[in-house]
């Protein structure tokens, strides 16, 4: 497995989650998997970006995403 994403106890994104089991999903497949390099928040820094605090790792967004 993969070393966890840098980024990964400061990142807004899961403060969003109401329930730990959509946080672990996320984390486990792009802070802490193979996915990382996949991961829109992680190459957003990379560019010196901040990326909206409910952008998911997959460049979606938490808040349209569950308004669907």
């Amino acid at each position: 497995m993969a070393q966890s994403c840098k980024y990964i106890d400061n990142c807004p994104l899961f403060q969003q989650f109401k329930h730990a089991h959509g946080k672990v999903v996320w984390m486990l497949v792009y802070c802490k998997g193979d996915s990382q390099a996949e991961c829109e928040r992680l190459k957003a820094r990379e560019r010196g970006e901040t990326p909206s605090p409910t952008m998911l790792p997959d460049g979606s967004d938490l808040i349209e995403a569950t308004t669907r």
